[in-house]
């Protein structure tokens, strides 16, 4: 029996592969690459805003301990006018800004979390202002002073944003390259040797007995000498069994004359498809040239699907007259393969059109 394959393992495989690839390029995309992407930016703008806050830090501490307003204001707008800073500040323990780049700010008190966490650190820090998108760097100058420095983030997300672009681009080529490679290596390795297999299983039903090339030695490569030692058993059986005249005995040597008379086409083949006996109208119905057919299988001498289906549908239904069509000739067939009939075998006749 065909079976028509409707779910091939080899798109199965392929929508499981793309799911797996998927899921990998994802992880280390999310996980691994913008994070690790995140950190180095950031340290690299903390690490220059640090050696700004380094160089001004004596003469801020020596403004705050004099007084020194103008020498403060002219130190913070300086801070201010580098590349990537927003503006720059001092704050008291309370919050309060000392000093500000905008003189608006003066006096004003700063009671969110992130200038808390800027005034009462003892340490370098780098925070970031999720509603302004800024990132906040503070410098603690005195036990009662932070200098607070209001970085623009922009930059940060535009490398981001190109960053998270390019990747998407390599992960899809490396996605459809992955896919593809696996895809071809097991159709090569698995899905072709496979179809092989069923190709030849296919052929024994008919009775042919090739055996199957042994590429590798792998779980495939020993399916394939399996198959070859049932075939070789089956060549064996075909050596010990008498031969297709001896077979058939005088019944079949009946037919053969009587296909020599008649006007129709007339084929005879023993149980495992060997040619008997072809007339000339036969042949020329078949479109076969040469003259020696006999002890030929079917499927070497006819290797057509249509019509070795007629013969495989009444092998399935033997002692019953089966009618078919084949390339504009009707066809009657009849096979003889029940237990004690004269001879096991198939009678196909060509029927002429008057």
């Amino acid at each position: 029996m065909n079976m028509k394959i409707k779910d091939s393992i080899l798109v199965q495989f392929a929508l499981f592969a793309s799911l797996v690839v998927i899921s990998v390029f994802s992880y280390c995309y999310l996980f691994q690459f913008l994070p690790a992407q995140e950190r180095m930016m950031k340290k690299g703008l903390f690490e220059k805003i640090a050696a700004v806050t380094v160089l001004s830090k004596p003469s801020l501490i020596k403004a705050l301990e004099t007084q020194d307003d103008i020498t403060l204001l002219s130190s913070i707008e300086s801070i201010s006018s580098i590349e990537d800073v927003n503006g720059a500040y001092i704050l008291d323990q309370e919050g309060k800004v000392v000093m500000h780049n905008k003189t608006t700010e003066w006096g004003a008190v700063y009671k969110d979390e992130l200038s808390r966490q800027a005034v009462s650190g003892k340490n370098l820090l780098l925070q970031k202002n999720v509603k302004s998108g800024e990132y906040l760097f503070s410098h603690p100058l005195a036990s009662s002073a932070t200098l607070v420095i209001a970085l623009s983030g922009q930059k940060i997300d535009e490398t981001l944003s190109s960053a998270k672009k390019n990747a998407f681009y390599m992960s899809l080529l490396s996605f459809i390259s992955v896919v593809g490679l696996l895809i071809l290596y097991l159709h090569s390795r698995i899905f072709s040797p496979l179809k092989l297999f069923r190709h030849t299983l296919s052929s024994m039903t008919l009775g042919s007995v090739t055996k199957v090339p042994v590429r590798d030695k792998n779980e495939i490569g020993a399916v394939a000498l399996t198959m070859n030692e049932i075939i070789e058993r089956l060549q064996l059986e075909r050596t010990i069994s008498p031969g297709v005249g001896q077979a058939q005995g005088g019944y079949a040597s009946f037919l053969r004359e009587a296909g020599k008379v008649l006007n129709d086409g007339l084929m005879i083949t023993d149980s495992q498809n060997r040619i008997i006996h072809i007339n000339r109208k036969a042949q020329d119905a078949l479109a076969l040239n040469d003259t020696e057919y006999e002890g030929k299988h079917l499927l070497d001498i006819i290797p057509d699907a249509e019509f070795l289906s007629l013969v495989k549908k009444s092998m399935d239904d033997p002692g019953q007259v089966m009618s078919g069509e084949y390339k504009g000739r009707t066809m009657r067939l009849i096979s003889l393969n029940k237990a004690g009939e004269l001879t096991p075998g198939t009678i196909i006749a060509f029927i002429s059109r008057s």
